[in-house]
């Protein structure tokens, strides 16, 4: 990439704009997962057949996939467009949220995953997300939002992020 140190852009902020490839792959993944996720989630209200509580989990592991992208696209970028449903078209004039209104859905989906993944992975596949996924990425996204100073029902993300590893190591 004309011996551009794309890891700069990222870990220093140094030029850390769009026309660095690193830092447009990031916003083109974690952007276009979401996308899909909210497809996804849209999608399961509709289906007639198969195991409820299959669908269920497969939510549950989508709402943690949308969570743990948008806890991405936050930490890099800040402010980002929060979109919670499929988009039937392309919106070209997108409205950033808040930061807090952000992680605010996030633990909503982190929490959500947690009350309907399972301890053991779908099908027994260990490449599946289970409830330790969720309580663990819940409290990395407490933390990281602590370094944005928010709070939720009086603690700070800082105590939130403790009593969840705490929960999670016992």
């Amino acid at each position: 990439y004309n011996n551009h140190n794309q890891y700069k852009d990222v870990m220093a902020y140094d030029e850390f704009t769009t026309s660095s490839g690193l830092v447009r792959n990031v916003w083109d993944l974690a952007w276009g997962s979401v996308k899909h996720c909210n497809k996804t989630i849209d999608l399961s209200a509709l289906l007639t057949n198969g195991n409820p509580d299959d669908v269920k989990v497969l939510v549950a592991e989508t709402r943690l996939l949308r969570a743990y992208y948008y806890s991405v696209l936050v930490a890099h970028f800040g402010k980002v467009p929060l979109m919670t449903t499929a988009e039937e078209a392309v919106n070209l004039n997108p409205q950033r949220d808040e930061v807090d209104k952000i992680y605010a859905q996030i633990v909503a989906d982190l929490r959500f995953a947690f009350d309907n993944l399972k301890v053991t992975p779908l099908d027994n596949n260990p490449q599946r997300v289970t409830k330790k996924t969720a309580f663990g990425l819940l409290a990395r996204v407490y933390a990281q939002g602590a370094g944005e100073g928010l709070s939720e029902g009086g603690k700070t993300y800082w105590l939130r992020a403790k009593e969840v590893a705490d929960s999670l190591i016992t």
